[in-house]
């Protein structure tokens, strides 16, 4: 990660990424969906727990501006740090597409919300 980077400039090269489809032709639509690694009864969530647990460390997304940790890795090892990422995420993308996106684009965002079975569709000032 750049040194100096907020979650905020994180989340809006990351927008931009996923949106560009729909410059494309015969592109209305993107789905975004989130998987889940903070469950420590998977295999994946047990093996994790185990490689990860003496560099954990959490860091709190309060807005756009909280700074990235110079340290992603270590940041991005623990699952809540994950869940809590893919949350600002969500929440800010639907910001930014409903201001963002042109007459007819959607995007439809899913499992990366509070409550991980929500999903959202957002179009342009809905």
């Amino acid at each position: 990660m750049e040194s100096g980077l907020t979650f905020g400039e994180l989340a809006t090269k990351y927008f931009q990424i996923i949106t560009a489809p729909l410059s494309e032709n015969n592109c209305n639509r993107v789905d975004v969906v989130f998987d889940h690694y903070d469950r420590p009864d998977s295999i994946k969530g047990g093996e994790r727990e185990r490689r990860s647990a003496c560099t954990r460390f959490e860091i709190k997304i309060t807005g756009p501006i909280t700074p990235i940790p110079k340290q992603w890795q270590k940041y991005i090892s623990n699952p809540k740090n994950k869940a809590s990422l893919q949350v600002f995420l969500s929440y800010i993308w639907c910001e930014m597409a409903q201001s963002n996106l042109t007459p007819g684009q959607q995007l439809v965002l899913g499992g990366g919300f509070q409550s991980e079975t929500d999903a959202f569709l957002v179009i342009r000032g809905r």
